[in-house]
């Protein structure tokens, strides 16, 4: 019985450990977000590939899905569907490889972007983007179009 006991508190202990790294590295990630946006230098790197990834579909999209195929009659009383309760167009994915080289040092280095939401113009390949770099270790970077949605979607206050 006792090692049953003793397997329940690793287990926890585990699952606390893993919560905890896990918290770390979001804060790690928020605060060099925050550095990069307010130190970074902005540079223009050529795109050289762009990586589609599956589109996913709007919750409305999959909630109206789920009602079609429950097989949950309409009532005949029901108001016409209003445009915006259409649904959206799926929202297309991408990661961009991008290259800048240092026209000081002459090396080029190679960014890659996390998967982008929403772009928000449609980036095409040898179109230059913005990418925010550490003028002191370029390898540390991040796309302008991560930052301004990282940015948005949580509010920074230096120390947070």
């Amino acid at each position: 019985m006792s090692w049953l006991f003793i397997l329940i508190i690793v287990v926890v202990l585990l699952i606390v450990i893993a919560i905890l790294v896990l918290s770390g590295l979001s804060y790690i990630e928020r605060q060099e977000m925050y550095w990069l946006s307010q130190n970074g230098t902005l540079v223009q790197a050529r795109i050289h590939t762009l990586y589609p990834l599956q589109p996913t579909a709007p919750q409305r999209t999959q909630n109206r899905a789920e009602e079609e195929l429950s097989g949950a009659p309409e009532s005949p009383d029901a108001p016409e569907t209003l445009a915006s309760d259409a649904p959206s167009a799926p929202i297309m994915r991408q990661i961009i490889v991008a290259e800048w080289t240092d026209p000081l040092t002459e090396k080029t280095y190679v960014f890659r972007s996390h998967p982008l939401d929403r772009p928000p113009t449609p980036y095409q390949e040898n179109d230059f983007i913005s990418v925010r770099i550490d003028p002191v270790r370029p390898q540390r970077y991040t796309f302008e179009a991560e930052l301004n949605t990282y940015l948005q979607k949580h509010s920074f206050r230096p120390g947070d």
